[in-house]
């Protein structure tokens, strides 16, 4: 299962109704789901804390999150020379995750 967070599990900070229930449904039953979502303002631990705090799951696999901002930086790791950056600029989330996620970049972030 692909499930996209916001506007899905939650819209701002409003938890949508029942997604809680089913996600956690969804992870009883052994299903594999991942979560994705394009918004480049967040770096992966405020999905945890969103995914706790406002839809009651807690533990859910960092590695089965994925977000355009780690889509990107691992694009980058794969596809750029040894040594070429990217000039970022973007918020401090997004670069944050790129430097988590070996992103090669310069400038903001």
């Amino acid at each position: 299962f692909l499930i996209d967070c916001d506007g899905v599990l939650w819209n701002q900070e409003t938890p949508i109704a029942g997604s809680g229930e089913t996600l956690k449904t969804l992870l009883e039953h052994k299903k594999t789901v991942y979560l994705v979502s394009n918004n480049t303002n967040k770096h992966i631990t405020q999905y945890h804390q969103n995914l706790k705090d406002r839809i009651g799951v807690a533990g859910f696999p960092s590695s089965q999150i994925i977000s355009s901002a780690i889509s990107t930086a691992l694009y980058l790791k794969e596809k750029l020379a040894p040594g070429e950056k990217v000039f970022l600029a973007a918020g401090p989330s997004f670069g944050k995750t790129m430097s988590g996620y070996g992103g090669p970049f310069s400038g903001l972030g």
